[in-house]
């Protein structure tokens, strides 16, 4: 059962709790799931003094600027802060490499030959897996290649994709280089689902629309979960119950399942969770 905090406007559900490959608790935090906004300053102030692991952010380096105040940091979408801890942790491998060479894959301190292993466990949590089921591998736009290479299967008059407009470039370079890779020119072959003039969100209802009137040429959907650039979230339970005939998952990972589609519909779909 949660708990209700009017001074806050949130519900606690549940604690989250993350530990180390040692099984050593780093921290925990409830999670929260309703919060009634007030657009004000005293209410964003109200938070960061209620946030339970406001802590943490003294363990991150934080650019300063020429007066020597911190940086108002909103990129970690590109690049995060880097932990305190980066730099401890790296020099531990290098060191290992210093004294086993070759044999660090099974001798370092953390062995190098099953290192994915040790992220499996935490993040079959995180994408709600079973362990059996995940592996931490590749980059995130070779992830994405691996997907397409198998379920972007283009035809003659099927073939054209749909990301959004503002999808992060490296997806967008991604998709452009599978069109060519199959012969298509990415002008004619990618479709951009776009905010309305004058807004910055994206329509549910415009992606219908575009299927409505271009579903018999659209092979693949790529969307992000999150949009990166606005902060969006879709709602993937909806728009793959309106869309989907194959769905794949990916959170520089893959998930997938299988539904039935209309003619119109495309024939594969991306739902992008990234894991910023």
């Amino acid at each position: 059962m949660g708990r209700s905090d009017s001074k806050c406007g949130v519900t606690q559900i549940r604690t989250l709790k993350v530990n180390d490959k040692n099984d050593c608790t780093i921290f925990t935090a409830p999670i929260f799931y309703l919060m009634i906004y007030q657009n004000s300053l005293d209410f964003a102030q109200q938070l960061d003094r209620e946030d339970p692991i406001a802590h943490l952010r003294q363990e991150f380096h934080i650019p300063k600027d020429q007066n020597g105040n911190d940086w108002i940091y909103f990129t970690g979408n590109s690049l995060g802060l880097q932990p305190k801890l980066t730099q401890k942790y790296i020099q531990q491998e290098l060191d290992d490499w210093a004294k086993y060479g070759v044999e660090g894959h099974f001798e370092a301190q953390n062995p190098w030959m099953p290192y994915h292993e040790f992220l499996t466990e935490t993040m079959a949590e995180i994408v709600g897996a079973k362990p059996i089921e995940v592996v931490v591998m590749n980059t995130l736009t070779t992830s994405l290649h691996l997907l397409m290479v198998s379920f972007y299967q283009p035809t003659k008059t099927k073939y054209k994709i749909v990301i959004e407009s503002d999808a992060f470039p490296s997806d967008r370079y991604a998709v452009q280089s599978q069109l060519q890779f199959h012969g298509f020119d990415p002008k004619e072959g990618l479709i951009e689902w776009k905010p309305r003039e004058g807004e910055e969100l994206l329509h549910i209802e415009d992606l219908e629309t575009i299927l409505e009137n271009q579903g018999d040429e659209v092979a693949m959907l790529l969307i992000g979960g999150v949009n990166y650039y606005t902060g969006q979230y879709f709602n993937l339970k909806i728009k793959t119950f309106m869309l989907s005939r194959e769905i794949y998952w990916k959170s520089r990972r893959t998930i997938c399942t299988r539904k039935t589609c209309t003619s119109k519909r495309p024939s594969s779909i991306l739902w992008l969770v990234e894991s910023q």
